[in-house]
């Protein structure tokens, strides 16, 4: 079973290559994959509840789940979902926005926002 410490993986392995060779679209697959791997160890640590909870149409469920952690009581929880919150709009630029350019670096900004993040997520959830 995959987890999203071998999505990090991935992602670590995506910036083997040398930086002045490392295209936009490699670029653009980094960040995405930095952000699936905190959701998903996020996804973990939230417990097993009714995380989407009622969605309005125009919500997805990542959105939906974003919003629940930053409304939680928990402020551990509610802090980890701001973070989740900014690699969110990194990865939607990276999936959705080929008009606005990944530069470099940005990659590997969003891939060491994600290592924080899921450290930080495990540490509270105790490696769920």
């Amino acid at each position: 079973m995959t987890t999203p410490f071998d999505i990090l993986a991935d992602a670590r392995r995506a910036t083997a290559i040398d930086t002045a060779e490392r295209d936009e679209a490699r670029r653009r697959t980094i960040v995405s994959r930095a952000y699936y791997a905190a959701y998903h160890q996020m996804r973990r640590i939230a417990g097993s509840a009714d995380l989407d909870g009622p969605r309005q149409r125009s919500t997805g469920i990542h959105r939906s789940f974003i919003t629940f952690l930053i409304r939680s009581d928990d402020l551990t929880l509610a802090r980890l979902g701001r973070r989740l919150d900014r690699l969110y709009d990194a990865r939607i630029k990276a999936d959705y926005r080929l008009d606005r350019p990944v530069q470099p670096g940005q990659e590997l900004g969003a891939l060491k926002d994600a290592e924080r993040l899921i450290e930080a997520a495990t540490a509270a959830g105790g490696g769920r």
